[in-house]
């Protein structure tokens, strides 16, 4: 599953009914809301900016892990934590998340975190390019 994929799947995420639980829980917390054999890096947009703000504690996900995204192919396997721009499972004491991008957490809460972010309207360019 490619970017576009793993976006809808976070859409409909987000268009469910306040308090409705979309996927169970296990007992840690942790809900995966998605598996893909794709490389975790294509999830979206590697940003360094943002990358370097969590490593400083300063844009994070509120709860660690809270919903996350499985990879599970042979390269680039991982496991990513979900936030939302909104500020669902967001910690943004500098106020720099977009309202309308998905955020995408690997080794959140360690010096060497790495944040990506997607966007409907990248979704949409990417969309574009296929026609």
């Amino acid at each position: 599953m490619r970017r576009a994929g793993i976006a809808s799947a976070l859409l409909l995420l987000a268009s469910a009914p306040a308090g409705a639980q979309t996927v169970p829980y296990d007992s840690s917390g942790t809900s995966v809301i998605m598996r893909s054999t794709a490389p975790y890096f294509e999830v979206g947009e590697l940003s360094p900016e943002l990358s370097t703000l969590c490593s400083s504690g300063l844009f994070n996900q509120d709860k660690i892990n809270r919903l996350v995204i499985e990879f599970t192919g042979p390269v680039g396997y991982g496991v990513l934590g979900v936030a939302k721009g909104t500020g669902w499972n967001l910690r943004d004491p500098q106020k720099r998340a977009e309202r309308k991008a998905d955020y995408f957490f690997l080794r959140d809460g360690t010096t060497a975190c790495r944040v990506y972010y997607f966007t409907e309207e990248m979704k949409q360019n990417q969309n574009q390019k296929r026609r």
